[in-house]
């Protein structure tokens, strides 16, 4: 899961601040965003998976929603499709 994205990854504190922002209000992409990156530093990634589609399929342009998306999806595959 590669140390590059290690330091934007949100501690469990931190993801129950940004949940109650996400129910407070649920368009809040960067709360999702937020919750998917702690789900795929736990190694969750089809919990992240959906949250990253659910940031898309509300704004399909958001850079960061795209990049996590594409990151996660990598990861599925090689874990898929070890080496």
């Amino acid at each position: 899961m590669g140390g590059r994205f290690t330091a934007e990854l949100v501690d469990s504190d931190g993801v129950a601040l940004w949940a109650r922002a996400l129910a407070v209000d649920p368009d809040n992409n960067s709360a999702r965003i937020a919750i998917g990156k702690s789900y795929f530093g736990q190694g969750d990634l089809e919990s992240a998976r959906t949250l990253f589609e659910e940031a898309l399929r509300r704004d399909p342009e958001d850079f960061e929603a795209n990049r996590m998306w594409a990151v996660t999806m990598l990861e599925l595959e090689r874990r898929a499709n070890p080496r």
